[in-house]
Parts: C-alpha cells; sequence; structure tokens
C-alpha cells in the first residue's frame, strides 16, 4: 500500500464528511478563509469539540505527518489513524456505531477495511 496516498485519501474522506456534516446544518465553508479553522469552529459551535479535537488530530497525522513528510509508522498505528478517520465519516454521516474500542484493534477485520478502503479507492501496491 502508498502510505502516503492512502493517508490523504483518509484525510480527504474526513474533509468531505464534515463538509456535509455542516451543509445539513446550513453551514458553508468559507474557502477564502483558512478552512481547517473555520471547519473546527464550526464544529465547536454546534456543540462538537470532541469532533474538532479529533479533525485537528487527524490533520496533524494523516495529511501533515504522513502525507507531507511520510513519517515512518507502525502498521497498528496506521491502522488506527485509519479506524479513527472511518469512525469521524460513519459518525458525520449520522452512524454513530463504534469502529473500533480504545484499544483500537479489538473490532477490527479485513472486512471492515476492504469495505471502507474500496468506498474510498484506497488500494494495495
Amino acid at each position: 500500500m502508498d502510505v502516503r496516498q492512502a493517508a490523504e485519501k483518509a484525510w480527504l474522506s474526513v474533509v468531505e464528511a464534515t463538509d456535509a456534516y455542516l451543509l445539513k446544518h446550513n453551514i458553508r465553508v468559507n474557502a477564502a478563509e483558512n478552512p481547517h479553522m473555520e471547519r473546527r469552529r464550526h464544529l465547536r459551535q454546534l456543540n462538537r469539540d470532541e469532533w474538532a479535537r479529533t479533525y485537528s488530530d487527524l490533520s496533524q497525522t494523516l495529511h501533515g505527518e504522513l502525507f507531507y513528510f511520510g513519517e515512518d509508522i507502525t502498521p497498528d498505528l496506521l491502522r488506527r489513524y485509519f479506524l479513527e478517520a472511518a469512525q469521524f465519516v460513519d459518525n458525520a454521516r449520522g452512524g454513530g456505531g463504534e469502529l473500533y474500542d480504545e484499544t483500537h484493534q479489538a473490532l477490527w477485520s479485513p472486512d471492515l477495511w476492504k469495505g471502507w478502503a474500496g468506498r474510498h479507492n484506497v488500494r494495495r501496491v
């Protein structure tokens, strides 16, 4: 798997899910401003403080450290970030189901990854 591309696709799914969630609440992100800061601010206004923190964390890890800097990462930590992204997207879409527990492993399965990766065009290389 190309980790950099997979990380960026996971990050894009978080951004798109956030924008879709905000649109459901009649909020458009102003692209001329700092869009990441705008998204976090709007999430906090909607009492989604935890989502705003998760958004920031995923921005830093998936978009920053992994995509831009190609940081070395263990498979377990990579899986954790992908699962956090998938959970965020599921919550933003209104699913709210838990995809992982506090260990980030208990509910993990190859089938879960295949389904999420297939929907987000992430492929092994």
